[in-house]
C-alpha cells in the first residue's frame, strides 16, 4: 500500500517526492479528475493526498468516492502559505471514521 499526491502546487509536489511519495501536478479540474481515476484503478494506492484547491474543484466526485468506496482514503492537505479551511472538516471526518478525538 502506498500514498499518491495530486497537487496544484509545485513546492508541495517536490517536497513530498523527497519523502518518497509519488505524485502528479494537475493544473485544473480535468487533470485532477484524470489523476484521481488512475488512483482508483490502482489497487496498491491506499491514500490519495489532494491539495485543498483541487479537492474543492472536484468536491462532488471526491465525496462520491469517499461514500462509495472504502479505499483509497482521500486526504486534503493545505498549500504552504495559505490558511487551511478544511481543518475542522478533516477532524470531523477522522472522528466519524475512526471514533478518535483529535
Amino acid at each position: 500500500m502506498r500514498f499518491f499526491l495530486i497537487a496544484d502546487d509545485a513546492d508541495t509536489l517536490y517536497g513530498l517526492r523527497l519523502s518518497g511519495i509519488e505524485g502528479v501536478y494537475a493544473e485544473g479540474r480535468q487533470e485532477a479528475l484524470g489523476a484521481l481515476q488512475k488512483c482508483l484503478a490502482d489497487p496498491d494506492i491506499a491514500i490519495v493526498l489532494m491539495t485543498e484547491r483541487l479537492k474543492t474543484l472536484c468536491r462532488k466526485e471526491v465525496l462520491s468516492v469517499m461514500v462509495e468506496r472504502s479505499s483509497p482514503l482521500i486526504v486534503e492537505i493545505p498549500v504552504p502559505g495559505e490558511s487551511f479551511a478544511g481543518g475542522n472538516e478533516m477532524l470531523a471526518y477522522i472522528r466519524d471514521a475512526m471514533g478518535l478525538k483529535v
